[in-house]
Parts: C-alpha cells; structure tokens; sequence
C-alpha cells in the first residue's frame, strides 16, 4: 500500500483548503492526488523556468565572450 518514499504534509490556507475539498467532493480523486499532481506539475513548472534562466545566462555570457577585446600580444 506504501506507494510514495516520502510523505509530504502540507499545511493548506483556509480558503484553498475548501476549494480543494468542493474539487474533490466534485470529482472521483482524492484530496492528496489532487495536492501531488499540484505540486508535481508546480515543481515541472519552476525546473522549467530556472532551465530557461540558465539558458538566457549562458547565451549572455557566450554573447559578452564574442565582444571581448582582444588580449595584447605579449612581446618574448
């Protein structure tokens, strides 16, 4: 019956709390599959967003590295 490694307990405020319970009453799935598609798909979302991020930072600095100055020529 011990499906998940973890357990997660999160702490709901009141009125998302009652939305969830009228989501749940109102379809055939339970109030804690609602809470792990929720925060499975909320955790998708920010990975994708911060990979985003990352990229834009590495296009930026492949963009600076492409306008540097060139280096004098040391004289030996």
């Amino acid at each position: 019956m011990e499906n998940f490694k973890y357990r997660f307990h999160l702490r709901l405020d009141e009125p998302t709390g009652r939305a969830l319970h009228q989501i749940s009453r109102s379809t055939i799935a339970p109030k804690s599959t609602l809470m792990r598609r929720y925060v499975q798909e909320g955790v998708a979302r920010d990975i994708k967003l911060l990979a985003d991020k990352i990229g834009g930072i590495v296009r930026s600095s492949e963009l600076v590295g492409a306008f540097e100055p060139p280096q004098p020529k040391s004289s030996r």
